[in-house]
């Protein structure tokens, strides 16, 4: 809670009325439940289910209370289950049905209807909710995770989701933003390990590679109507283009978030981006961190952030736009 507490308040601090929060998944630690029945030595599962659901419910509650009028649009991890890493039903799953009221009382309670949300969302996780002008559309993403085991069937449920919702908010002029976790492109830890071992003619990826393809086509198809894309996973702050699948340009921009956990690297991060309401097109980006091995020491929750990075600035850039 400090170092959740000391992000809050320096966020509060950047940027004290936002539009909105957007959170890219990965609410629990690895294998929360595991954990829980290790700790207390019980073995009623149950009893860590509550936990989890509580613990997302806290962390939600504290983020309500810094920016009580922002909606909070979030998307699910490879984490956000009951089960192991990456392990979740195809369609239907418990977490689910077990956290949708966690996830929409007050973080989407004036974004849509609540019938509208779990319609999809309770089934298999992804949801559509209006933001401004625009759209926010939240995928699933690890069921598109070469990790995940139960079969591709989600996965393409999950693009043929995204092509009705693109469609229909193309055809109301309205622009979108995608949600979802896991970045599609160049795992960069794995593919790191190869090229330590001098191979470096291998590349990995997190998705299923089958996946790639048909999502850089829809993203093609509806370049005008996309105008950002959130994702996070990998804990340290980074971008990277989907490129058009046919002639390698560049049609979309996906800003990877950094973790608040210090477990991958990585100073704790937040990042404040500023966008263009008609649009909903990204203008400037600041993202702010923490230096953990000197806030480790103190566990001080009033500790200062300080801008670490900046798009604009690093690259020169007038905007994020991936033109």
């Amino acid at each position: 809670p400090l170092l959740f507490n000391s992000a809050l308040n320096n966020a509060r601090g950047a940027c004290p009325y936002p539009d909105a929060i957007v959170v890219p998944g990965d609410f629990p630690y690895y294998n929360f439940i595991s954990w829980y029945t290790n700790i207390t030595q019980t073995s009623d599962v149950q009893e860590g289910k509550n936990l989890l659901v509580k613990t997302i419910a806290y962390s939600l509650m504290k983020i309500r209370q810094s920016f009580p009028t922002a909606p909070v649009y979030f998307t699910l991890g490879n984490n956000d289950t009951f089960g192991a890493d990456y392990e979740m039903a195809p369609e239907g799953d418990e977490f689910y049905a077990n956290t949708a009221r966690v996830f929409y009382d007050g973080p989407l309670t004036n974004a849509l209807d609540y019938a509208a949300f779990t319609a999809t969302y309770t089934n298999s996780g992804n949801y559509t909710a209006p933001f401004g002008r625009g759209d926010i559309i939240n995928l699933q993403s690890p069921y598109f995770s070469a990790k995940y085991t139960n079969g591709l069937a989600a996965g393409s449920n999950q693009l043929a989701y995204l092509e009705a919702q693109l469609q229909q908010s193309a055809a109301a002029n309205r622009h979108v933003w995608l949600l979802f976790h896991i970045p599609p492109g160049i795992d960069p830890a794995v593919t790191w390990s190869y090229w330590q071992n001098n191979d470096t003619n291998n590349a990995s990826t997190d998705w299923n590679p089958g996946f790639l393809a048909p999502l850089c086509a829809i993203v093609s198809h509806y370049t005008n109507t996309i105008s950002g894309i959130f994702c996070g996973h990998y804990h340290l702050r980074n971008w990277r283009f989907v490129s058009d699948p046919v002639n390698s340009n560049a049609i979309g921009t996906v800003q990877i978030a950094n973790g608040l956990l210090f477990d991958h690297g990585n100073n704790p991060g937040i990042t404040i981006l500023t966008y263009d309401r008609n649009t909903l097109g990204l203008v400037n980006e600041s993202t702010y961190s923490l230096d953990y091995t000197t806030w480790y020491g103190s566990l001080d929750s009033t500790a200062s952030w300080s801008i670490r990075y900046s798009q604009n600035q690093g690259y020169n850039i007038p905007d994020l736009a991936p033109s």
